[in-house]
């Protein structure tokens, strides 16, 4: 049999844990810290030792004149021997010292020496060879730049700084300066101690308050649990024996456990009421959600999704996607040939979201269908089209919905594009030998807004395999997580790579593009792709 424990000891148990983890934790990262600032405060101490050194030796002077093992008299040597010896004691580091480089070995200058070396006569000599030469004084001889490192040599273990230096004529020669690294694993110890001993007596004094905390509360959270238990098991009812007790909780204790009790007796009269209205509004839900289906479906049922739209056809290729940021969305496209040599195609965006743009949507593409076949002659204008479409529009807008879009007239036998725009993205032509441009279009005002609103056309020349791209600002308003937007500059970026590929290729390859870069963030627009080719009349 399982043995129970009681809630008393699972909340000490994991105070206890929590206490632990975190003082460790803490602990740690003071440590890190501490460590992090006291090695770079060697650092600068080691740096400024080195940068003083030329202050007490006329260093210009020493290193210029050495050629050999006796450019340096060992009167001399132990003149700026014992001056360097004074300086380190005084700053409290091992060694300060200059080599010069001499026959690919390095050689000692100038350096001091410790008090046990100074007292037994262990003084390093002038133009003595250093045997085991760290990697980092060879680091700042080759890169000329300051290095700081950890080694061990003749002389012992030290943490260093080299400063590769010259003098005014030329010499080159580099300042070391060392700390005993036995210093400084011993000041480390120390500070470690002393986080350990912080954080025992921290983990004792929280073990302490609670303990005496957690048998105060317990009771009553107990009763607590057993009125929670009672109310699932009960349709939440409340028995008069448990508002009694809850009651007297209530009354006795005038804090959060007081008001968690009274919270329990107020939540037990509204849950009945909240489960009513949540059932009520659930049913709402799936209803409108079973409408949206609906509508979507319905919206879907306005577009063109049969491609190839025209198999018989081949003097062009012709793919479109679009994707609702909801159920229903107010982007739009449509394409219809309006006789043997013209294709009518346009691509929307209404303002807005939802219901009310889908809803403006359809009556959109309705008017610029019956626009376009009822208006068509062989010299119709696209400027035409959005201008008794956007009077049409105007009428009885009162919710003042707008949409940008731009509508195409393509002659089939001769390339040539005339179209007109109202306020929407230009789109990207992809040219036969690879080259994209974005398209000037012609300056227009949106629809609905303004029914005295005019509209100018524009010729554009595609030849065999030129390409037209057309979007709506959801592709490239389309957000990151990070809430950067795709850019009009990777739209044209991915459209540059598309050469020798199909219509359906090119929209498909933009939308896995705009997909890797929302990477699963909610989408910010409906969004629309259209691409176009251009593959001349037939013989």
């Amino acid at each position: 049999m399982k043995k129970k424990c009681t809630i008393s000891t699972k909340v000490f148990c994991l105070a206890v844990t929590i206490t632990v983890i975190s003082t460790a934790v803490h602990g740690f990262i003071a440590y890190h810290e501490q460590h992090k600032e006291f090695i770079n405060g060697v650092h600068e101490k080691l740096f400024a030792a080195a940068w003083a050194l030329p202050s007490m030796l006329p260093v210009d002077a020493i290193h210029d004149k050495i050629k050999g093992p006796d450019s340096i008299s060992p009167e001399e040597h132990l003149k700026y021997l014992t001056t360097l010896s004074k300086y380190t004691k005084k700053i409290k580091i091992a060694y300060l010292y200059t080599y010069i480089k001499f026959d690919d070995a390095f050689r000692v200058a100038t350096t001091n020496a410790t008090p046990t070396e100074l007292k037994n006569g262990e003084e390093t000599a002038f133009f003595t060879k250093y045997q085991k030469v760290p990697k980092e004084m060879q680091d700042a001889w080759k890169t000329q730049t300051i290095q700081y490192g950890e080694y061990g040599d003749e002389w012992g273990h030290f943490l260093s700084i080299f400063v590769p230096m010259q003098t005014k004529s030329g010499t080159p020669y580099i300042i070391g300066a060392d700390v005993s690294l036995d210093f400084v694993s011993g000041k480390l110890a120390q500070a470690l101690l002393f986080h350990t001993g912080i954080g025992l007596c921290f983990i004792f004094i929280i073990l302490l308050l609670c303990w005496s905390v957690v048998h105060k509360y317990i009771s009553p959270i107990g009763k607590l649990a057993a009125f929670t238990k009672e109310l699932a098991s009960t349709d939440f009812q409340l028995s008069e024996e448990k508002r009694e007790e809850l009651t007297f909780i209530k009354e006795q204790y005038t804090d959060e456990v007081g008001q968690l009790a009274e919270a329990f007796l107020e939540m037990q009269g509204k849950l009945t009421e909240y489960i009513h209205n949540l059932q009520e509004t659930t049913a709402a839900k799936e209803r409108i959600e079973s409408e949206l289906r609906i509508a979507n479906s319905i919206q879907m049922s306005f577009l063109n999704k049969q491609f190839p739209p025209f198999p018989e056809r081949h003097e062009f290729d012709l793919y479109a996607i679009l994707v609702p940021a909801r159920e229903v969305g107010g982007d739009l496209y449509d394409f219809c040939l309006l006789d043997e040599d013209h294709l009518l195609f346009y691509i929307g965006d209404v303002a807005g979201k939802g219901v009310p743009a889908a809803l403006f949507m359809a009556v959109t593409m309705t008017l610029m269908h019956d626009t376009a076949k009822t208006d068509y002659t062989s010299v119709a204008d696209p400027a035409d089209i959005l201008k008794k479409v956007n009077i049409s529009l105007c009428r009885k807008n009162e919710s003042l919905l707008f949409v940008t879009l731009t509508c195409f007239i393509l002659n089939l036998k001769t390339g040539m594009l005339t179209y007109s725009n109202a306020g929407h993205n230009p789109p990207v032509v992809l040219r036969n030998d690879g080259s994209t441009e974005w398209m000037e279009l012609p300056k227009g005002l949106v629809l609905g807004i303004m029914p005295e609103a005019t509209f100018s056309s524009k010729t554009f020349q595609l030849h065999p395999g030129d390409k037209i791209v057309l979007e709506t600002d959801g592709v490239t308003e389309a957000m990151s997580p990070e809430e950067t937007l795709y850019s009009s500059e990777r739209f044209i970026e991915t459209i540059s790579v598309q050469h020798g590929r199909t219509a359906e290729e090119i929209s498909k390859a933009i939308m896995r593009s705009v997909t890797e870069h929302a990477n699963g963030a909610p989408p910010s627009d409906d969004l629309t792709i259209m691409s176009l080719e251009y593959r001349g009349a037939l013989l």
